[in-house]
């Protein structure tokens, strides 16, 4: 097996993120022979970017929170489902990539509700329990995924949160190269990308600046402890998971600019993530996670694209949000400068993000990337809206 075509398959994109690490120690790295296609043990095919060849298969891995529906579901948009197990070799890249991951990851096995001990693979293949052992199966724990800390198969609820792996047949036939590309969305002469994303959000902004009890209450001056450690952590909790979304990139490889950038982001959100993985998580920020499968597997300024929308939003409210006028406690006066304090901080990373994302404009498509940001920006609404104070 040629070093030489290792080399070529992690220069591409995909091989920022731990999976091809796992592929290329495992020896499962195929000799394409050209860009994309790989001959297998079974069949030659073509594995598009950002899939990696393994064996007969293309994969794709997420370092992305999902419950096993959702998982199965967003691999389908690629024609593709949850990853499925049937060799020892499939057993030891899991393992492997789970470790790499340090989070539990979903696989394709799900149980028939009522009979034990009947297993089946989303993919529709032939489910062999003789390969492995699985845990405990009972009528709340129907999927199964593989724990990092054991790395054994185990039966889980499927509405734990979890990261996943995408799997398709390869293709027997190479997309044709001289297919005509789609019109291109273009800048106004003058404009840059970041004002063109946030033209599109500013309304948004604006909505949460106006219906947001949390901000309200601090331009009233009547913010309240409760109220204030509320709206906290369910930020946290948000922003603490996107850091293990963050920590399975290689980020000392990619380009300086972008890599300083998602490594100081990454480092700024680990303060707030806790060891324990989320068994649930509320609805809105099931959906708020879900929004970074489109962007992790693709050219890491769109991961910047999508964490700016915080940054931006931070930075917008702080300029646009009133004094207040009277503040009647001393714990409020103390609660405002607070978040002052911490606003004026993500002023200065909004500029950073500003900053790289323009410097690298023209390696990116305009449209993609307005609706990147718009997307993200209403996962921030969403946060803003279920954590509203009631007192």
């Amino acid at each position: 097996m040629s070093a030489v075509c290792c080399l070529h398959l992690v220069s591409r994109l995909f091989t920022l993120f731990t999976l091809s690490s796992v592929v290329l120690a495992a020896g499962w790295c195929p000799d394409p022979l050209a860009d994309g296609w790989c001959p297998g043990p079974l069949a030659d095919g073509w594995c598009p970017d950002p899939w990696l060849c393994l064996r007969d298969r293309c994969v794709a891995a997420y370092p992305v929170w999902a419950t096993w529906s959702d998982a199965e579901t967003l691999c389908a948009q690629s024609n593709s489902h949850l990853f499925s197990l049937h060799s020892n070799d499939d057993m030891e890249f899991l393992q492997k990539i789970t470790v790499k991951l340090g989070v539990p990851v979903w696989t394709g096995g799900y149980s028939v509700a009522h009979e034990r001990n009947s297993w089946l693979w989303s993919d529709g293949s032939d489910f062999r329990l003789d390969v492995w052992t699985v845990g405990k199966n009972d009528s709340d724990a129907a999927c199964l995924g593989m724990g990092n800390e054991d790395s054994e198969m185990r039966s889980a609820p499927c509405g734990e949160m979890r990261f996943y792996i995408c799997a398709r047949h390869i293709s027997g036939e190479r997309p044709d190269a001289n297919e005509e590309a789609a019109a291109p969305f273009n800048l106004s002469p003058g404009v840059g990308l970041v004002a063109a994303m946030w033209s599109h959000s500013e309304p948004v902004a604006d909505e949460i600046l106006r219906s947001s009890s949390f901000l309200l209450r601090l331009a009233s001056g009547s913010i309240t402890r409760s109220c204030y450690d509320l709206f906290r952590r369910q930020e946290a909790l948000y922003v603490g998971l996107v850091y293990k979304t963050l920590e399975a990139f290689d980020l000392q490889r990619i380009n300086p600019d972008v890599g300083s950038l998602l490594l100081d982001t990454k480092e700024r959100y680990k303060i707030k993530y806790s060891k324990q993985a989320p068994v649930t998580a509320p609805q809105w920020l099931q959906f708020a996670l879900l929004s970074f499968h489109p962007v992790v597997v693709d050219d890491p300024l769109y991961l910047l694209v999508a964490l700016s929308a915080r940054e931006a939003l931070n930075s917008f409210v702080l300029e646009s949000l009133p004094l207040p006028g009277s503040v009647p406690s001393a714990e409020s006066r103390r609660l405002y400068q607070r978040w002052r304090e911490e606003s004026e901080r993500d002023v200065q990373s909004a500029k950073r993000f500003k900053d790289v994302i323009e410097n690298y404009q023209n390696k990116m498509d305009v449209y993609k990337s307005i609706n990147v940001f718009r997307h993200h920006m209403m996962n921030q609404k969403s946060l803003h809206k279920n954590t509203e104070c009631e007192e």
